[in-house]
């Protein structure tokens, strides 16, 4: 279900269930509770059962058919059951492997935990951690030293200045249910460093499902969104600059990103956007403003 339609759903479960008292709506602006990511884990390969990780990202279900809408591309079962899941970074995994990279997962981790992809999440306007019809989400980047603990994750209660450039608008298709915050237009993006290249990792008009845990203070969940495939077109570009690699194989690895978009049709057909998701886990931090 989009969230257009959830977030009704949840007017009407507040209103007729808990009479209103269950999902928070203070006239006051409520607290922000901020978040640094401990863990980044891009999905880029199905589960063993075949399922996808990730969101239906364009309202439109080609579990069983491939149509034009979704550029002949196959939409996913998640682990969860949702059909219609829009995931098409998870046939890429293996290819980043063939052209000498680690796994994506590895890389991305390792760049948190040595500081230089620290992904913040800010919940704003947040009036109760259950249930709340109205909040803000907001994700931004931030920028210091880091202190990892034995579980090699970040420890939490870390301050951090906030990296220039990297601060985006949050997004108030937000709410709060069972625990649970959902939250429709989320823009994020990371700058990664793959096979030497740094690069900007657009993920836009995108979902996340975050679960929230006041008593612990963390974070867990997942985000979607869609990458522009000009985006990879000039990280195929830089790494042929990069490392000479022959034209050919230059051009064959641009053809195969191009041919796994699957979101914003063009009218002369293909597609302008390829679907992604994350797997994402935060704990308590403070922004230095």
């Amino acid at each position: 279900m989009r969230l257009g339609g959830a977030w009704v759903l949840v007017g009407v479960w507040c209103s007729a269930f808990v009479g209103g008292a269950g999902c928070s709506s203070s006239s006051g602006p409520g607290e922000t509770a901020t978040f640094v990511m401990a863990r980044l884990d891009f999905v880029t390969e199905p589960e063993a059962d075949g399922t996808v990780r990730g969101f239906d990202l364009d309202g439109l279900d080609h579990t069983d058919e491939l149509a034009a809408e979704g550029c002949f591309k196959p939409d996913y079962l998640s682990p969860e059951g949702e059909s219609g899941v829009d995931n098409q970074l998870s046939s890429l995994g293996a290819a980043l492997v063939v052209f000498g990279a680690d796994s994506v997962s590895t890389i991305v981790q390792g760049m948190v935990n040595d500081g230089t992809l620290l992904l913040i999440a800010e919940v704003g306007e947040l009036d109760d951690w259950e249930n709340d019809r109205h909040v803000t989400l907001r994700f931004r980047l931030g920028m210091g030293p880091v202190d990892v603990g034995t579980d090699s994750r970040l420890v939490p209660g870390q301050s951090f200045d906030p990296r220039p450039g990297y601060q985006f608008a949050a997004t108030r298709s937000a709410y709060v249910r069972d625990g649970v915050l959902y939250a429709d237009e989320v823009d994020v993006t990371l700058p990664i460093q793959i096979l030497g290249i740094d690069l900007d990792f657009p993920m836009l008009r995108g979902r996340a499902e975050l679960r929230l845990n006041e008593g612990d203070y963390t974070l867990e969940g997942r985000v979607g969104g869609a990458v522009p495939i000009a985006a990879l077109d000039e990280l195929v570009d830089q790494i042929y600059i990069a490392s000479g690699m022959d034209e050919g194989l230059t051009r064959l690895v641009r053809t195969v990103l191009r041919g796994v978009a699957d979101l914003s049709p063009r009218p002369d057909g293909g597609c302008d956007f390829m679907s992604s998701a994350m797997d994402v886990g935060g704990v308590r931090a403070f922004v230095l403003e």
